[in-house]
């Protein structure tokens, strides 16, 4: 858990190249030489109890990894916090999903969730959970026998309080039962079962008391008259579903919702379609609003977009803002911008900054939006520049500022080239224009790029850069274009003044009485 595929890679491969033929000759291995091979800690006890067995003919490795935002596309059944069963083939991607929700309920919703994790697969070996399945109100319940999962799963309601139960892979019929008697006890119960679709499922016979328990009847000549019904026999449902919710996961990426399973169960049964929807990845490029991680955005392209489906590398933010001291009696108003980059966690949170690429700006003499520009301009000619030296390469990269309607102009020309910006400014135009030229580029390289609108609250780095460079009245960012844009605007203030010193004002006429 945790680790990439490319990081993973090197020790399966140490173990391959330093194999052994029997289970007798690796038992034989001591634990000094798994140190030195550098195979994890966690790898080296799952090989070791899996040497228990009498006849080793060989390991299968399973490597867990969050994957957030790959429930974006089904946020309006996640935020309904309702009883969701997760129908897949093996490989199909259901413990990622489940992960995703775990975190999602319990560190945005702030519902108690309880994560009966029968594999150690959700949260990995150890007394601590990863954090991918939340830190703030979940509780994990290993479980130390197959056998003893449904008496597990009616623990996590009696004595620990659960709002939300979480379990992976219901297959025997006392789990079933045991989940059945969750949901009656009005408990918000997420699972998943090894199933292709709704269909397969109800006609399971362990598996469909899950969907109310498919039953047949005999049928007298009226009644098969009155449903126009060819065969004897009439199937329908003992019982309500345990479920309101099904989610059908294939392996291409397409999903299925099923928001009435009773509903689409007897459709199903009476040879019609079950009523599911579709949903793409395609569909979910926008977050909803006010997405409540510690990175402070409220726009709605999320930043927890580090790991899904179709972005790979790393993810880096960059921040930027500008500010101005006003002058006193006339004078020049001195401008400051900052901008700053961060390294962002797997988690999705916030990470390291890189105080190396930190980047600030004097201008004599400016407005506001000339120090926001500016400020935009820095950060994204930094990342430019210093592009080689991210390891691994980005794949998504987030630009935000404090700043709504700059962040507004530049995505909406960059996402959609026909737009045109007409800026009371004429100096703004040519940086404009660069700072999309640039992010087109590196859109041209394959990286994802959001902008997004940060408030001033969460913009503290980038915000004390800016009033470095005003105190200090320098900066370490020089470019051809803020010079031009300097210039203009000492030009434009002089002008202003030379034409308030010439003009004449009118004496004030007497009153008369």
């Amino acid at each position: 858990m945790g680790r990439s595929c490319e990081q993973v890679r090197p020790y399966i491969q140490k173990l391959k190249d330093q194999w052994y033929d029997t289970a007798e000759s690796l038992r034989s291995i001591s634990q000094e030489c798994w140190r030195q091979m550098e195979i994890p800690e966690n790898l080296y006890h799952t090989v070791q109890r899996k040497l228990g067995a009498p006849c080793l003919t060989g390991l299968t490795l399973r490597v867990g990894r969050p994957v957030l935002g790959v429930c974006d596309r089904i946020q309006d059944s996640v935020s309904r916090c309702v009883s969701t069963l997760l129908i897949g083939q093996a490989g199909a991607g259901k413990s990622t999903v489940l992960r995703e929700m775990a975190r999602l309920l319990s560190d945005k919703f702030h519902k108690c969730v309880v994560v009966v994790d029968t594999t150690s697969e959700l949260g990995g070996f150890g007394s601590v959970a990863h954090e991918a399945l939340g830190t703030r109100d979940m509780t994990r319940l290993p479980v130390s026998a197959r056998a003893d999962l449904f008496q597990v799963m009616l623990d996590a309601v009696q004595d620990h309080s659960a709002r939300i139960v979480i379990v992976d892979e219901l297959c025997d019929a006392k789990e079933v039962e045991a989940a059945r008697t969750i949901a009656n006890q009005g408990v918000v119960l997420i699972a998943s079962v090894h199933a292709c679709n709704l269909s397969q499922l109800a006609h399971n016979p362990t598996l469909s008391p899950l969907v109310g328990n498919v039953k047949s009847a005999l049928i007298g000549d009226q009644r098969m008259r009155e449903t126009h019904s060819q065969s004897k026999y009439q199937e329908f449902l003992e019982y309500e579903p345990a479920f309101s919710t099904v989610i059908e996961i294939s392996e291409t990426g397409k999903w299925r919702v099923i928001d009435d399973v009773s509903k689409a169960v007897t459709e199903l049964l009476n040879g019609r379609d079950d009523g599911g929807r579709e949903v793409n990845a395609d569909d979910a490029d926008e977050l909803p609003p006010k997405w409540s991680a510690d990175t402070g955005s409220t726009s709605s392209g999320s930043a927890l977009d580090v790991q899904r489906p179709g972005v790979s590398g790393s993810t880096i933010m960059c921040c930027f803002d500008g500010g101005v001291t006003w002058g006193v009696s006339g004078g020049p108003n001195r401008g400051g911008s900052g901008s700053c980059l961060f390294q962002i966690r797997s988690d999705g949170r916030k990470g390291q900054h890189l105080s190396n690429f930190d980047q600030t700006a004097f201008l004599p003499n400016a407005t506001v939006d000339q120090a926001e520009f500016a400020g935009m301009l820095a950060g994204v000619e930094s990342l430019e520049r210093c592009w080689d030296q991210f390891r691994p390469e980005p794949g998504l990269l987030l630009i935000e500022g404090d700043r709504k309607v700059i962040i507004d102009e530049v995505e909406a020309r960059l996402h959609r080239s026909s737009a045109s910006f007409a800026f009371e400014d004429p100096s703004l135009q040519p940086v404009f224009d660069h700072i999309v030229s640039t992010l087109q580029k590196l859109e041209g390289r394959g990286v994802k790029i959001c902008l997004r609108h940060r408030p001033r609250r969460f913009n503290k780095v980038a915000d004390q850069l800016t009033r470095k460079a005003r105190d200090a009245q320098s900066g370490n960012f020089q470019h051809e274009l803020l010079g031009k844009m300097v210039a203009q605007q000492l030009h434009l203030s002089k002008g202003l003044r030379d034409r308030l010193s010439h003009d004449q004002v009118e004496p004030p006429r007497p009153l008369k009485c």
